[in-house]
């Protein structure tokens, strides 16, 4: 046990405990060269030695991911073994329940979606990775309100033995208890199959727990499935997370993709779970029309409310689309797809039912469920098959999904109603370019580049930019992106214009348009700066193109307002290190002083130790660099 104050490795002083895990107890720490808080964790004794903590630490190390800590440092002190990894901020989901939280139906939907997707990263590494202790302590609740799943008992799925080490009761997998109780008694467990499906049988335990505010003792006499309780979630979300909590490993959902894709369609798998908030208004005032007008008052008071309650959310609707607010877009659309009391208005008006389904078919392609977004094309197309942009964009989105023959066949249909050529040729070019017919994309591109449509011109030239790309063809990859931006590409598209100009300036610097890519890459940062929300990416990019442009003192404080903004980024303190070896480059001999060049590139080496980054090799020419300025 540690106490506030101690420090370990010369490096990380102990702040406190913040709790226990199966195989070890986890501790607060300040890095005192970094400035930063970690956390290190001390491997229980009784595992150091059964287990290989430099291998799984390197495992461990090699992840990347949004909803995973990155794993730091491993070191031995004597006898004793560490890891340290990211302090996650935020509180995690057992602090939640032990406040008597109550969680919406909403936040449980969104959390388990990056649940599962994390899980779809960890069991898809070769080998599989497991977690093999997914609880409610050890999911983070982030100041966003993501996830982050913390605190592994790693296990490598080798599809011949999996060894049961830390876990927690009430939440361990079934198959899970019983192959830790054989290996205690020394029996034989080769038998017994531990894969992804357990993580996703711990999953759909905790989300019971966060449910029903019940521990999931599926033993006790005393235990009711989630799906037989009456709580105030949907039947679909129910179904889903008992499900995942089968007792029998073949009847659990069989990957995290699986569970994934359950609760992508959820919305459309119950409509009872809609809030139909205008049900209740028409309730209430036309209980008072009946005794006043009678039934045939009330009948038509009741369809002017109900046309004038689908005139406001139509309204909202549509507003939504305006500000390309996908989540608003899905919830609204689909809210008003299951008001029982617009069906009649929607029946009666295809048209409008089709606009509906196709606006959410756009809203889920931008979320790149396209899946989904193809199945609401197909819907709007059954809905109003004479417009031409529904079987177009169902084909795109069918061919990004990966189902070329579908993706054809719906190509075949709008060939049949003769539809128009440049929306048919439109899904044709996506269609090359998913079966990686550069070529046929960029000669469709050419064909489609002049055509009096705006948007098919500008979502052609983006085919063609990426499949220029792909051919390694970066002038013309420039010149269809350009296009693209002139026929309202927007700010992503300035944005790839700016990434290809700056690296075709650092492939051609001795090239004579190496100025006028800089030039061009300049524009387009600098304009990314005037837009609401400049990324750091669209800052550090500008703060580089100074640099190269040889403009030190205005590279020089952008990237000091970086470190206000990402104090942890390697990148921004390589950069300015640099910058001022090259200041220093231009004084007389006997006036150079590379102090700060040093500590810029000290703090850089120090951040760079921890990154995401796998190699860097601007991090090698920098230390060329100081040893050639300094001597040292």
């Amino acid at each position: 046990m540690f106490y506030g104050g101690e420090v370990l490795d010369n490096t990380y002083q102990i702040i406190k405990e913040i709790g226990k895990g199966g195989t070890g107890v986890v501790y607060l720490a300040y890095h005192l060269r970094l400035q930063k808080y970690v956390v290190v964790k001390k491997i229980h004794d009784n595992f150091v030695g059964k287990i290989n903590v430099r291998t799984e630490v390197d495992i461990l190390k090699s992840l990347r991911h949004t909803g995973l800590p990155q794993v730091y440092d491993f070191f031995q002190l004597n006898t004793e073994v560490y890891t340290v990894m990211e302090h996650i901020q935020g509180y995690d989901l057992q602090h939640y329940l032990d406040e008597g939280c109550e969680f919406e139906e909403k936040d449980l939907i969104r959390w388990l979606l990056q649940l599962c997707d994390v899980l779809e990263y960890l069991h898809g590494r070769v080998p599989p990775v497991l977690h093999s202790d997914i609880k409610p302590g050890n999911i983070m609740i982030t100041p966003e309100g993501n996830i982050c799943l913390i605190d592994f008992n790693i296990s490598l799925d080798s599809r011949e033995k999996v060894d049961v080490r830390g876990m927690s009761k009430w939440y361990a997998a079934p198959e899970q208890i019983e192959k830790a109780v054989r290996q205690k008694a020394g029996e034989d467990t080769r038998y017994i199959v531990l894969d992804g499906r357990m993580d996703i049988y711990s999953l759909g335990a905790t989300f019971y727990r966060m449910m029903t505010g019940r521990l999931p003792v599926q033993d006790s006499r005393e235990f009711v499935p989630v799906t037989a309780m009456e709580l105030p979630y949907s039947q679909a979300l129910k179904t889903i997370v008992g499900k995942a909590m089968e007792w029998d490993i073949r009847k659990r959902y069989p990957s995290a993709s699986a569970m994934h894709k359950a609760l992508l369609h959820i919305y459309r798998s119950d409509s009872a779970y809609r809030k139909l908030r205008i049900l209740n208004i028409c309730l209430y005032t036309g209980c008072g029309l009946l005794f006043l007008s009678g039934i045939w008052g009330m009948a038509y008071g009741w369809k002017e409310m109900c046309r004038g309650a689908y005139e406001s959310d139509h309204a909202e609707f549509y507003s939504a689309c305006e500000n390309y607010d996908n989540e608003k877009i899905i919830s609204t659309g689909i809210d008003m797809l299951n008001n029982k009391k617009y069906s009649s208005i929607l029946e009666k008006d295809h048209q409008e039912k089709a606009e509906i389904l196709y606006e959410l078919g756009n809203a889920n392609f931008e979320q790149e469920q396209y899946e989904i977004a193809a199945d609401y094309y197909e819907e709007a197309r059954t809905e109003d098959p004479g417009k031409s942009v529904y079987y177009r964009d169902e084909a795109v989105a069918r061919a990004r999904d990966g189902d070329i023959y579908q993706a054809s066949y719906v190509l075949e249909q709008a060939a049949v109603r003769k539809m128009e050529d440049e929306d048919i040729l439109l899904a044709k070019q996506e269609i090359a370019y998913q079966k990686g017919k550069y070529s046929e994309v960029t000669e469709i591109g050419e064909g489609l580049a002049d055509t009096g449509k705006t948007e098919i011109a500008g979502r052609s030239a983006l085919l063609a930019a990426a499949a220029f790309e792909k051919k390694g063809d970066m002038e013309n990859q420039l010149l269809y992106l350009e296009k693209a931006y002139e026929a309202g590409g927007g700010i992503r598209c300035l944005r790839q214009i700016g990434q290809t100009c700056l690296k075709l300036a650092q492939q051609q610097k001795q090239s004579r348009y190496y100025k006028e890519y800089l030039k061009k890459a300049e524009t387009c940062y600098a304009r990314l700066q005037e837009s609401p929300l400049p990324s750091f990416t669209d800052s550090l990019n500008l703060a580089i193109v100074w640099e190269l442009e040889g403009e030190y003192k205005k590279s020089y404080d952008m990237l000091k307002t970086l470190t206000i903004s990402n104090p942890d980024s390697y990148m921004v303190y390589m950069h300015l290190s640099y910058i001022c070896c090259r200041q220093e480059e231009q004084k007389r001999a006997d006036l150079r002083d590379f102090g700060e060049a040093e500590k810029f590139y000290e703090k850089a080496k120090a951040l760079y130790r921890f990154s995401k980054e796998q190699e860097d090799s601007a991090m090698e020419d920098l230390e060329n660099i100081i040893e050639q300025m300094t001597g040292h």
